[in-house]
């Protein structure tokens, strides 16, 4: 009876004391694989970078040589009355190009929510041209018929732009999706040119048949025009204060020499948080 109590007792023991080793393990365990708090990207402060781009621009060129027709013909009865500078010489135009640029900002951020600014400048290689020639007889009521040849050309190079932008966006862990919305203001070389000639045929036959003309204007101009910006992207951040960023801007500039410009943009880049 004695030899079955000691055995009972050993048991006890030992049980009490696998007990005593089970808890200090979990505490052990406990302290070693304390979950960590995850860190929060911080997009708050100033900002650069640069990137890359793929244009695609739309030209309404099909205006631009009526003013320099019409004032050839300002004094006659061609103009103001056969209105020859309205002849559809020239069309739109569709083109695309490429181009580099760089950015500066500056966001402030409450909670998620990021509100900020940007510089950026912008170089591009889009071309829109136009060239064409049109033969219309005309009859103004004169008392003589024109044949009448236009021969127009136009050309729009947008070589670079600056551009003032303000963005809105809501951060999601490391992505920082925007919108944004600017003015632009673009460098641009314009020229054209317009050639008026016609064969004048007296009705009543009293007058030889006769050339009048050529008569030509040309134009020559760097101007700097304004407009307008709207886009949206995103950011995200690789390592600490370094992110990608991809967008899609749209830019639409204002008349300039009877012309009209609009601009689809698609960029890739990069840059870092200071």
């Amino acid at each position: 009876m004695r030899g079955v109590i000691a055995c009972l007792a050993v048991f006890c023991l030992v049980d009490v004391a696998a007990a005593a080793d089970l808890d200090d393990m979990i505490m052990r365990g406990s302290d070693t694989y304390q979950p960590e708090t995850p860190t929060e990207i911080r997009w708050e402060g100033f900002y650069a970078g640069g990137h890359a781009s793929g244009y695609s621009g739309h030209f309404d060129l099909a205006t631009a040589t009526q003013p320099l027709v019409a004032f050839i013909l300002r004094t006659s009865a061609l103009e103001n009355s056969g209105h020859v500078s309205q002849f559809p010489v020239l069309s739109n135009q569709d083109t695309n190009g490429v181009g580099l640029g760089g950015f500066f900002g500056y966001n402030q951020q409450w909670g998620s929510a990021i509100v900020g600014i940007e510089l950026g400048y912008n170089t591009t290689s889009v071309l829109g041209s136009a060239s064409g020639s049109l033969t219309r007889g005309v009859t103004p009521g004169d008392g003589s018929s024109y044949l009448t040849t236009v021969t127009s050309s136009a050309s729009f190079r947008i070589n670079q732009y600056g551009e003032l932008r303000g963005r809105a966006g809501y951060t999601m862990g490391n992505f920082l999706p925007y919108v944004t919305l600017g003015l632009v203001v673009g460098r641009a070389d314009i020229a054209r040119s317009v050639t008026v000639s016609a064969v004048v045929t007296d009705l009543s036959g009293v007058i030889p048949t006769f050339t009048f003309g050529p008569q030509s204007q040309t134009e020559a101009k760097v101007a700097y025009v304004p407009g307008l910006s709207l886009g949206i992207g995103g950011d995200f951040a690789v390592m600490g204060n370094v992110f990608l960023r991809g967008e899609y801007e749209y830019l639409q500039f204002l008349p300039a020499g009877n012309m009209l410009a609009g601009l689809h943009t698609v960029r890739f880049g990069g840059g870092v948080k200071f």
